[in-house]
């Protein structure tokens, strides 16, 4: 498909200042709602924000569901007003797959997603630099990891949520 600039129509300006453009057909870089595009097909967009989607939008990053909905399947960035940017694998306009969730108070998670929640093998690192790493079951350490403290001590053992009863301290001798 060859990608060339279409007139965009100017919509309401973000949050944060960046302006929207959208197209009607093929977009080389859109920004709409937060979020680009680069594929050639305009994106993420809801009907209740604008109703001019090609009836024929090509499966990928974005999909049209059969409710006509646009939902975002495929990898992608996406920045919410308050600051958070989530950069990774979306199904079903779910984060589902790797990806990395930055808070604006500077805590990270990167790792597996599934439904929206961290599940799977991941690593947390609060503001403050402390930092786990192990498994999550639906956004709670769960299972076999490791936690360093502030002073770069590794403690390994078994997370049940909050709890983690008997870490032993990692000794690299």
């Amino acid at each position: 498909m060859e990608t060339r600039p279409q007139a965009a129509t100017p919509l309401a300006g973000l949050a944060d200042g960046r302006g929207v453009t959208a197209t009607v057909t093929v977009c080389v870089r859109v920004w709409v709602c937060g979020c680009v595009c680069d594929r050639g097909f305009t994106p993420f967009l809801s009907a209740t924000r604008l109703d001019i989607l090609p009836e024929n939008m090509p499966d990928g990053e974005c999909i049209k569901s059969e409710d006509g909905i646009v939902e975002r399947n495929g990898t992608g960035i996406h920045t919410t007003p308050s600051g958070i940017v989530y950069t990774g694998n979306w199904k079903n306009d779910k984060m589902d797959g790797f990806g990395k969730l930055e808070h604006a108070s500077g805590a990270i998670y990167e790792g597996e997603f599934k439904d929206n929640m961290f599940h799977g093998t991941g690593i947390y690192t609060w503001p403050n630099g402390l930092k786990y790493i192990g498994k999550f079951n639906e956004n709670k350490m769960e299972g076999e990891g490791e936690f360093i403290d502030l002073d770069d001590h590794h403690w390994i053992g078994m997370f049940h949520f909050r709890a983690a009863p008997g870490l032993k301290l990692k000794m690299n001798i």
